[in-house]
């Protein structure tokens, strides 16, 4: 063989290798479909200062995999969100770093479903401004198939949303609507429920404590988590109420909670 054909057989031979490698390298799902990490303010929010901020991330399994999602540890230490306020300012805001007990980090999702997950910017950061804002967010997820294929990938996104001075008599409304929902259907009473515990104004107590009374499982630990962040004597009085509860899991929620209140010896 000449020189020049002994060159062209090993530039093919090294084509070949890549294409196998890159072909052996590739998650099996990219070829059976995509995954699709996105973020949305729900149409209906209505946020004003003193009320929680909040948006929904979305994931959509288009691929004939089952397909885990990890947002990181609580299902936030993964983000990275940058924030452009109303008079035009940037700041980025400190990742969140909490530890110990909390939500899960994973989302599952079968073939071709799409779930979602509300996340609370309170958990970051309070906006104590009213005006135009606009959330830069970016997400870095470890995405696992059922085929044990993993690897990593980023999403981006920027949510634009109005921040409304603080007005009593919407929060209240806001707070009854919150309430209703989390008494209904247990995957739309567990946004709203989390959302409402948030309302660190007193004028959600009432609200928390009949979804305590009253709500489901999941819906009831967000109440204890709501009337723990008041705290205030009514707050207790409710949480102390619920201890008549025959649910062991929640009591012991409710008596830990109670704990935090109680003057150090």
């Amino acid at each position: 063989m000449s020189k020049a054909g002994f060159k062209r057989s090993t530039v093919l031979l090294e084509a070949a290798l890549a294409a196998v490698l890159l072909i052996l390298a590739a998650p099996v799902s990219h070829a059976q479909g995509t995954i699709v990490v996105g973020f949305n303010v729900p149409a209906d929010a209505a946020f004003q200062v003193g009320a929680p901020i909040y948006f929904d991330t979305f994931v959509e399994n288009s691929s004939t995999e089952t397909m885990r999602v990890n947002l990181g540890n609580h299902g936030k230490w993964n983000y990275e969100f940058t924030l452009v306020k109303p008079d035009g300012t940037t700041a980025s805001i400190p990742p969140y770093r909490k530890i110990g007990p909390g939500p899960k980090g994973t989302i599952t999702v079968e073939p071709h479903q799409k779930r979602s997950r509300r996340v609370l910017l309170d958990d970051w950061t309070a906006l104590t401004q009213p005006g135009e804002y606009t959330l830069k967010v970016r997400l870095t997820v470890l995405l696992s198939s059922s085929a044990n294929i993993s690897w990593q990938k980023e999403f981006f996104d920027e949510l634009k949303f109005s921040v409304a001075p603080h007005d009593p008599d919407k929060l209240k409304a806001t707070c009854e609507k919150l309430a209703e929902t989390a008494l209904g259907t247990p995957d739309a009473a567990s946004d709203a429920s989390l959302t409402l515990s948030y309302v660190v104004d007193p004028m959600a107590i009432p609200f928390l404590a009949r979804i305590l009374k009253e709500g489901s499982p999941a819906a009831r630990a967000n109440a204890v988590l709501g009337l723990t962040r008041i705290g205030n004597r009514e707050a207790q009085e409710a949480l102390r109420a619920g201890l008549a509860t025959a649910d062991a899991d929640l009591k012991a929620k409710i008596e830990s909670a109670l704990t935090q209140f109680r003057p150090a010896s």
